[in-house]
């Protein structure tokens, strides 16, 4: 079968059509834009199909190595699990979606082109800044727009309550569904930004511009944290130079602490401050900690009941209210990743989820330990957030 595109052109066209996709996943989310859902759930299954039988005729590198198996058996229990959920349609859906992600992980194993990985980190660090810009714009221009347009609409109490709570506090959210995503983002984007500055420092006769750009970056980011005022953000940001100061053989490590000082500063000005009575004052409804608690206490509750496979990929919002206190929010997420797919997923789902993080958590501790890279270490940190986060 004749290839659809010549060789020149495969070279770029799989890398940036990934990008592409990662661009429009990020700055025009599902939840914020339903319509685009499906193309979001489809995309990475046409792109593979694409590739493999109209570019590459039929050829798949398979990668070797542990944390690939694991990911299968974890989307092999999705599919089990279709079966045995309280409603299939949900769970075929989700599983749509995290067979999605890994037809993606395993297309970026295709990919040839020189330098990837530093472009596909530029491209986040791009994404980041719009993010950041964006929400900056709210904080001092679009918050009276956006809370005029919510109050209009026929929304149901609980969820316009849920919006115009942090609209009224001035929490930016940017293009995501809260701050508190969007901080986890640009915490992320600092730990990038970290290992960038760093490879930098590393290198000799690097141009000042080359160590002005990251450095540049992580303020944006760290400034517009500030204005999400989440928590866990800047939780999150302490964790990244927690490990840059274990994994990262800088000789002069006071550049580092002095940016752990800086952001233990705004954290405990943010808890003594505008999120003092979200966090210590348990008669309010709305009250961080307490909430939490309630959704993880349901969530217990939950897998005492679907203990061996879980009530379904994707249905914890239609089992949650049978299981909720009175003074619970209902939700469709419990604010904690492991014990979402617990309930969802069962024990042997749980299981295989953290045998994945576990083995890329000891893989990247294992190359660090080896060669310690800025890029490498930042990439590192970034996913450790991930785990942190969830």
């Amino acid at each position: 079968m004749k290839p659809l595109v010549g060789q020149r052109m495969s070279l770029y066209f799989l890398p940036y059509t990934i990008l592409g996709y990662i661009s429009l996943y990020i700055l025009f989310p599902g939840f914020n834009y339903p319509n685009l859902e499906i193309f979001y759930y489809l995309f990475p299954h046409f792109l593979f199909l694409l590739w493999l039988f109209g570019i590459n005729n039929g050829k798949i590198i398979i990668p070797e190595s542990k944390f690939f198996i694991l990911l299968c058996i974890f989307l092999l229990f999705n599919l089990i699990n279709i079966d045995l959920s309280i409603n299939k349609a949900l769970s075929q859906k989700q599983f749509f979606v995290i067979s999605g992600h890994l037809l993606l992980f395993l297309l970026v194993f295709q990919i040839n082109l020189p330098n990837f990985l530093t472009i596909a980190i530029q491209f986040v660090l791009l994404l980041g800044s719009i993010a950041c810009v964006h929400g900056i714009y709210q904080y001092f221009f679009g918050f009276s727009y956006t809370l005029k347009y919510l109050e209009s609409l026929s929304l149901p109490s609980f969820e316009l309550n849920y919006a115009t709570n942090f609209l009224k506090e001035k929490r930016v959210f940017a293009c995501f569904f809260s701050p508190d995503m969007l901080a986890s983002f640009l915490a992320m984007v600092i730990a990038l930004s970290s290992g960038f500055l760093f490879e930098r420092l590393k290198q000799k006769g690097k141009s000042k511009k080359e160590i002005l750009i990251p450095f540049i970056m992580i303020l944006l980011c760290t400034f517009t944290l500030f204005f999400t005022k989440s928590i866990g953000g800047f939780l999150s940001s302490l964790l990244v130079i927690t490990l840059f100061i274990l994994f990262f053989p800088v000789k002069k490590k006071k550049f580092i602490v002095l940016f752990a000082v800086v952001f233990l500063v705004l954290l405990l000005s943010l808890i003594s401050g505008p999120r003092y009575r979200d966090f210590f004052d348990f008669s309010l409804k709305t009250n961080s900690i307490l909430q939490r608690w309630l959704d993880w206490d349901t969530g217990f509750k939950i897998i005492k009941d679907f203990f061996w496979w879980g009530c379904g990929s994707g249905t914890l919002g239609i089992v949650f209210p049978a299981y909720m206190s009175k003074i619970t929010n209902p939700t469709k997420y419990l604010h904690n990743n492991y014990l979402q797919i617990w309930a969802e997923l069962g024990i042997f789902g749980f299981i295989t989820f953290l045998a994945i993080l576990f083995s890329f958590f000891m893989y990247g501790v294992k190359t660090l330990k080896k060669e310690v890279s800025g890029i490498e270490m930042g990439l590192f940190s970034a996913c450790c957030i991930f785990f942190f986060k969830s």
